[in-house]
């Protein structure tokens, strides 16, 4: 079975949602955008950056994928981010995406989101799925055995909302 690393910005109350910038995902009338640039330090940045030296196909879901895609497809600034997104193999798990082609390397999965990811993390492959911020994938694969191996989370003491 291939395995499902995942990276995730998480608050101790729940909230998944416009962790770098104020405008990144205000659904909801969410207006604690830009929160966790505060908790971002050298510890992180290390844990991070050994993320994603490990080889292995993207999974996004629809809104992850295109803040990324706006955010990383068009910088050639020699940080190591930005090579491994713009080189890895990124799977979209969308029902309104028509297409992907925005960003090379993007492949929308077919039908239902849920089927397709178990789907990819069913099949023998040498190299891990990567998820990034896409809490929906995280829930419903939590009831697959052994399909999510790690996670990581970074959790502040922030109080939102009821999200």
């Amino acid at each position: 079975m291939r395995s499902l690393g995942v990276t995730m910005s998480v608050t101790l109350d729940g909230v998944v949602q416009g962790l770098a910038r104020p405008d990144e995902d205000t659904r909801g009338g969410f207006s604690y955008g830009g929160w966790g640039t505060r908790y971002v330090d050298e510890v992180l940045g290390r844990e991070m950056a050994k993320g994603m030296a490990e080889p292995g196909d993207m999974l996004f879901g629809r809104r992850t994928w295109d803040d990324f895609r706006r955010v990383w497809k068009d910088r050639d600034d020699g940080n190591p981010y930005t090579s491994k997104m713009n080189a890895a193999t990124k799977y979209v798990a969308s029902s309104t995406l028509a297409d992907v082609d925005a960003w090379p390397n993007s492949v929308l999965l077919p039908g239902d989101g849920v089927d397709s990811v178990r789907a990819l993390t069913g099949g023998p492959r040498a190299q891990a799925l990567l998820e990034n911020g896409t809490a929906h994938y995280v829930q419903v694969s939590l009831g697959w055995s052994a399909a999510i191996v790690a996670v990581f989370a970074l959790l502040a003491v922030v109080r939102f909302s009821r999200r």
